[in-house]
């Protein structure tokens, strides 16, 4: 991934360090929404896309997604790429 819009580092329970990059928002070539692309081999064995009616709401979604499999996981989430520790979901 070129341009990463976002990154989130976590830590496994077993203190191994897990990161997902979140690509910049493009839009969809087969409809008016806008993707985001995620990578993170722990999570997935290719590349997976959000999409959304716009930049944002993608990249909120993809956001979201990441943060919930991280928890799903066991993965405790410690930066985002924005040099703050992600808030903790409700």
């Amino acid at each position: 991934m070129t341009n990463p819009a976002k990154t989130i580092t976590g830590q496994t329970p077993a203190g191994e360090t897990v990161t997902a990059t979140l690509g910049e928002p493009f839009a969809s070539s087969d409809g008016p929404e806008w993707r985001v692309a995620i990578h993170c081999p722990v999570l997935f064995p290719s590349d997976k896309a959000v999409a959304g009616v716009d930049t944002a709401q993608a990249l909120e979604l993809a956001e979201t997604l990441v943060m919930s499999l991280f928890e799903r996981h066991g993965i405790k989430a410690t930066h985002l790429a924005g040099g703050h520790t992600p808030a903790k979901r409700r």
